[in-house]
């Protein structure tokens, strides 16, 4: 550190943004404007807790999860600008086979399935 301590601090800071961005160029412009990779992580964590039934404290923002979502990368590899839509986002937990067997046990599923059992009722004229 210089004696005032502010040189080195801002080159540290800006070490850590262009890291950021290398990493997460997609979301290269909300870095620039402040937004941190991890907040934007912490909001997928609790999507995925939510959707699966679990304290999204137990889910860490390096979950590889999460981190396809941040790195919102096509069925090729390539990146996509932005971030995973929510819907994407849902559709790989309910499909990828590390959570599809969370989800099918989750509450929110099991509401799923009954709606559609209810509707299947009301469409057949079984339930008002």
């Amino acid at each position: 550190f210089t004696p005032s301590g502010k040189t080195n601090l801002d080159s540290a800071k800006n070490s850590i943004k262009s890291m950021s961005k290398g990493f997460y160029g997609n979301i290269s412009g909300l870095i620039d404007e402040g937004v941190k990779p991890s907040d934007i992580a912490n909001q997928y964590a609790y999507y995925k807790g939510r959707l699966l039934g679990m304290p999204d404290n137990a889910i860490s923002i390096f979950d590889e999860d999460i981190q396809a979502a941040l790195s919102n990368r096509d069925a090729t590899g390539a990146q996509k600008a932005g971030v995973m839509s929510v819907r994407d986002y849902e559709k790989l937990l309910r499909t990828s086979p590390k959570t599809k067997e969370a989800w099918l046990k989750s509450p929110g599923a099991r509401e799923e399935a009954s709606g559609y059992a209810n509707d299947i009722l009301r469409m057949f004229g079984l339930r008002a």
